[in-house]
């Protein structure tokens, strides 16, 4: 993976999450800073398209991350989606890490990238972000999956928003049309939430 394109910004926000910490560098992913007290975090970037090549790649970022002791892994979310078995191999990760997880969505965190941070512990997101519009859909045409696929995917969602002690509605409105969230979204749009909204709700 790249090292990240802006240390700088990224460092400060790193901080900024985890407060006393101070990050110094940020290095090429599994990248992670030393504070003496305070113990390494680790940065894991989930950019492009979700793949199969992901999923251990995050198994072995928060391997790593636990065998050092870290203080957390920060999950930077940039990405439009991808598969959906990629994904879930991801999520349980998260879900089962004896780390911190801090999802910061950088712009876009779409389909399969909702889920990401959704399984992370806490959720961050720069001002001008976007996640959810997570409805599966065939990969060789782009049509909507069929309801068999669509309850599970839901039922994916729900599950790591009640794991993470959030509202499962709101997690199941970004995958399926049907449902209806008051004053959030009606039950015949797919839910995308914005940073604002994100907070509000």
């Amino acid at each position: 993976m790249p090292t990240p394109s802006r240390p700088g910004m990224r460092t400060l926000i790193a901080a900024l999450l985890l407060g006393a910490a101070w990050l110094a560098v940020l290095t090429p992913s599994p990248s992670h800073a030393q504070d003496d007290e305070l113990g390494p975090v680790y940065v894991m970037q989930i950019t492009g398209p979700i793949d199969l090549g992901l999923a251990p790649y995050v198994d072995r970022v928060v391997a790593e991350a636990e065998d050092a002791g870290a203080m957390a892994i920060i999950v930077e979310i940039d990405t439009p989606g991808g598969r959906v078995d990629a994904v879930i191999q991801m999520r349980d990760a998260l879900l089962d890490a004896d780390v911190r997880t801090i999802a910061l969505v950088d712009s876009t965190a779409y389909s399969a990238g909702a889920l990401v941070a959704i399984a992370s512990d806490e959720i961050y997101m720069t001002p001008g972000a976007v996640m959810g519009a997570a409805t599966p859909v065939l990969g060789g045409t782009g049509e909507v999956a069929d309801e068999k696929t669509i309850s599970a995917v839901r039922a994916a969602f729900e599950a790591a928003a009640e794991e993470n002690g959030r509202n499962p509605q709101i997690a199941a409105a970004m995958v399926d049309t049907r449902i209806e969230v008051e004053g959030l979204v009606t039950g015949e749009e797919l839910l995308t939430l914005t940073a604002s909204q994100a907070i509000e709700f």
